[in-house]
């Protein structure tokens, strides 16, 4: 409860969310390929893969092409001065982010669909193993020795390197060796890439649980029920809430340190994508056309906007726009306002919750009395 009370003193001092919506169209370009997701972007150009092996860099004003070359279908990665492209079979080139020229290539023998991961001066890929590449010249640093499939994408601290694996596994590596420090038995497989927040990981499940568990020796600290999967990444939140979407069309807030329920709110349709912060508003792309938003502090639904076609990759903010890729071949440019929004009395005292079981006390909670402790009251 102190915890919680807590929390909603925090949430009173944070700044007023942006009201966001309805967008303006900044501008829209329109290419003859259609999109592979995400689109990224270094800080000063937009970055597109293509269906037809194209890749194309535009300007973040205006969406003016800067060049297009052809280097393979894949997926992108960017980081400051760095683009980084991987296809299906394990190739990895990293392309000057000016020009489109080929820096270098690699075969770095994991072959898979996720993007590749740029920290500092290493790139990790992953997919039917895990490999990892020097950024300056390409070199092949180290490969995983053991492990199976890895179904989410790398996750970095100084030292360390946390990844899912297909048959539920939670792995910690070394950072510099790839060797395994630790092992986590989750049940299913993880698609969700791990948050990293203060000595802890906070990751969903494909079978419907949301874990924190330790960064140093992988136990569970506590856990969460929910009623579908959780197939992207959460989000950590000024006020010590962790903040993720599900397949149950909901939008959770817990708080960081317990797993208490600090607000849920309901979405439209199925999220596509990691909650975005704009501010204090927290975005959410939905299946198929549209973006909601929230406020951070308290999960009050801000507004909504439909776009013209179906989006197809995560929503990208930079330089005060959000950026979209969409079926129609088209990466569009929203203006967005970001003046504060209308400031609401926020609720009294914290809704009473459920405690998460303890580790390992989850069956016995739900055996023998009919009612799942995890229920949550019906939403509003």
């Amino acid at each position: 409860m102190l915890s919680a009370l807590l929390a909603l003193a925090c949430s009173r001092r944070l700044a007023t969310p942006p009201v966001l919506f309805p967008v303006q169209e900044a501008w829209k370009a329109v290419a003859d390929a259609g999109l592979l997701t995400p689109i990224v972007t270094d800080g000063e150009r937009l970055f597109c893969a293509r269906g037809d092996g194209s890749v194309e860099a535009l300007a973040l004003d205006g969406g003016r092409s800067l060049w297009r070359s052809s280097r393979g279908a894949g997926w992108l990665s960017a980081g400051a001065g760095a683009l980084v492209l991987r296809d299906e079979e394990g190739r990895v080139q990293r392309l000057d982010p000016r020009s489109g020229a080929v820096l270098w290539a690699v075969s770095a023998g994991v072959a898979g669909r996720s993007p590749a991961v740029i920290d500092g001066d290493i790139v990790f890929v992953s997919g039917t193993g895990l490999a990892a590449i020097a950024a300056a010249d390409g070199k092949i640093l180290w490969t995983a020795p053991d492990g199976g499939d890895t179904t989410s994408t790398p996750v970095l601290s100084d030292a360390r390197l946390f990844v899912g694996e297909e048959d539920g596994t939670l792995r910690c590596r070394d950072r510099a060796t790839g060797l395994t420090l630790w092992t986590l038995k989750t049940g299913s497989s993880l698609r969700a890439p791990v948050l990293l927040q203060a000595g802890r990981l906070l990751v969903g499940t494909n079978d419907g649980r949301f874990l924190a568990v330790s960064t140093d020796k992988g136990r569970v600290e506590w856990r969460w029920k929910l009623g579908a999967d959780v197939m992207d990444s959460a989000v950590a939140f000024a006020n010590g809430a962790v903040i993720f979407a599900t397949y149950e069309n909901i939008l959770y807030a817990l708080d960081q340190d317990n797993g208490h329920l600090r607000w849920r709110s309901p979405l439209p349709s199925r999220p596509i994508s990691s909650p975005l912060f704009i501010g204090n508003s927290v975005v959410v792309a939905c299946q198929e056309v549209e973006l909601v938003a929230f406020d951070a502090r308290t999960g009050r639904r801000l507004g909504a906007a439909t776009v013209a076609a179906e989006i197809r990759t995560p929503p990208l903010f930079a330089r005060e726009r959000l950026y979209l890729g969409l079926r129609d071949r088209s990466v569009v440019a929203f203006n967005l306002d970001l003046t504060p929004s209308k400031e609401v009395k926020l609720p009294p005292g914290p809704r009473p919750t459920p405690r998460p079981a303890a580790p390992g006390r989850e069956r016995d909670r739900d055996r023998g009395r009919g009612q799942n402790p995890f229920q949550q009251p019906p939403l509003p």
